[in-house]
């Protein structure tokens, strides 16, 4: 028997609801949203928050990089996604240029990228929303077809992305080195906490087959801020450890999140048990070590239960 379909709670497309009376939840595939869960009292009670274009954004984009669907209800030992940010327009542009980009098979090809459904990606408010930011690079030259008609878009077999087009994504976007998973690591650069990046974080990176990423271990030639951006944006996890509260581990753990992008935290026991981490931060689940073996033990545990499905 197939699943009922209703409309998302979150953008009202028509979506699969399965229900699952005993822990009283509802799952929904959503073409849009993803794959979440929630709880009868969640919508009811308004739990969750508007705007629920920076919700969906965040499920669609973390159910792509995770596969797994989130769900609304910490009985599950999941949370509200709280602190959520709202990009710059120019990043939601690159964004959806990258997402025509990242589902095209080579060069001179249509983009699968579905006009219709794929708007959360780049965390435009709507599908006309999407369209707009698509019609942009139309006139950049950037893209060839009308995003603005989508038959037209269909019966050429979607979007193309020109040749200068590509250049364009191979700026905001470099290719991977080796095509590794990139996880970005926010952290104090403090000489007393090279032995939990060494000892801890790094080696347990590696032996789960991901690749570290530290700003202040590279050479580049653009600010600091614009370069720390273009990394997160390039990642795949986020790995934030807190000790020493620096306020920009706190920002590039937000740009992560609004990115979609998975965040594992870590702190210190003692930072933890003297609550000297950020008070908006402490809502989520922390990694607690006492020495750095500890730490790289549990961090390989997060880890592959995060992406046990990779």
């Amino acid at each position: 028997m197939a699943s009922p379909k209703e409309a998302c709670p979150l953008c009202e497309a028509v979506a699969v609801a399965t229900r699952d009376e005993p822990r009283m939840i509802t799952r929904y595939r959503c073409p849009c949203c993803g794959e979440f869960e929630t709880c009868d009292q969640d919508f009811i009670l308004d739990w969750v928050k508007e705007p629920h274009y920076l919700l969906s954004s965040f499920l669609r984009q973390r159910y792509e990089t995770t596969g797994r669907p989130y769900t609304f209800s910490d009985r599950d030992g999941e949370r509200f996604p709280e602190g959520l940010v709202d990009l710059p327009v120019s990043e939601k542009l690159n964004q959806a240029l990258l997402c025509v980009a990242s589902k095209t098979a080579g060069f001179g090809r249509p983009s699968m990228c579905d006009l219709a459904c794929d708007w959360p990606l780049a965390q435009a408010r709507d599908a006309r929303e999407f369209a707009d930011m698509l019609e942009y690079w139309r006139e950049e030259g950037v893209l060839e077809g009308n995003p603005k008609d989508p038959i037209a878009v269909q019966a050429q077999g979607g979007l193309v992305v020109t040749g200068k087009g590509w250049r364009v994504v191979e700026e905001i976007q470099p290719s991977r080195r080796g095509g590794g998973k990139r996880a970005f690591v926010a952290m104090s650069f403090a000489e007393e906490m090279e032995p939990a990046y060494e000892k801890g974080i790094e080696p347990a990176l590696r032996e789960c087959n991901w690749e570290p990423v530290r700003v202040d271990r590279q050479q580049f030639e653009q600010k600091i801020c614009d370069h720390i951006i273009s990394e997160i944006r390039r990642s795949d996890l986020v790995v934030v450890e807190c000790t020493g509260s620096s306020p920009n581990v706190y920002f590039e753990a937000g740009f992560a999140m609004g990115l979609g992008i998975p965040v594992i935290w870590c702190a210190r026991q003692e930072e933890l048990e003297q609550k000297r981490v950020a008070f908006d931060t402490r809502q989520y689940p922390h990694l607690s070590w006492v020495d750095e073996l500890e730490l790289r033990a549990s961090l390989v545990d997060r880890i592959r239960a995060l992406y046990r499905r990779r």
